[in-house]
C-alpha cells in the first residue's frame, strides 16, 4: 500500500535503483496502462476492484474449470475476517462489519490481512512473464522441421490477406 508505510518504502526501493516493484494501473480506461507511479494506492474505487477480484479469485477454487486461476488462502483467521467485509450503507466503501479493539484498545481492526492477501492475489497476476531461452533446434530434427513449417504457414497467411 503505497499510502502509509508502504510510501516510504518503495521511494526508497526507488532510490537504491530496484525498479522491480508494482506500478499503479489506469483501472478506469480499456487497456489499463501502467503509471510511473510505485505501489497500490487505497482509494474507494481501488479497494473495490481489489476486494471484488480477491473474491472472485477464492471462489474460482470451487469451479473445477476454473481452478487452476483461484487463489487458495491457507490462513483460516485471515478468511474469516474476508468474511466480515460489507458494503456499508453509503454504498461508496467497504470494510469489517464490525469493529473489535485490540488488545491495547488503541483503535479498532480495520482488516490488514484481507488487503494484504487481496494485494498478493494482485501481484500474481501483474508480474511480468518469464523470458524463456529456446534451445537452437538442431538443423534436419524433428523440432527443427516443424518450426520451418509454422513459420512457412505464418507467412503464407500473412501474405494470402493481400492477395485480391
Amino acid at each position: 500500500e503505497a499510502n502509509g508505510p508502504g510510501g516510504a518504502f518503495g521511494r526508497k526501493l526507488y532510490e537504491l535503483g530496484y525498479d522491480f516493484v508494482f506500478r499503479t494501473r489506469e483501472e478506469k480506461s480499456p487497456t489499463r496502462k501502467r503509471k510511473h507511479t510505485f505501489g497500490w494506492y487505497s482509494t474507494g474505487d481501488n479497494k473495490l476492484n481489489l476486494l471484488c477480484n480477491y473474491d472472485a479469485a477464492l471462489s474460482m477454487a470451487f469451479r473445477p474449470e476454473l481452478a487452476h486461476k483461484a487463489y487458495i488462502n491457507p490462513d483460516i483467521a485471515s478468511l474469516h475476517e474476508a468474511e466480515d467485509y460489507v458494503f456499508y450503507p453509503s454504498g461508496k466503501a467497504i470494510g469489517p462489519s464490525r469493529a473489535e479493539a485490540d488488545e491495547g484498545g488503541a483503535k479498532a481492526a480495520h482488516g490488514d490481512h484481507v488487503i494484504s492477501d487481496a494485494l498478493c492475489n494482485l501481484a500474481r497476476w501483474d508480474q511480468p512473464s518469464a523470458l524463456l531461452n529456446m534451445p537452437d533446434l538442431n538443423y534436419g530434427s524433428l523440432a527443427y522441421r516443424r518450426d520451418v513449417a509454422s513459420k512457412m504457414r505464418e507467412r503464407q497467411k500473412q501474405e494470402s490477406v493481400w492477395l485480391i
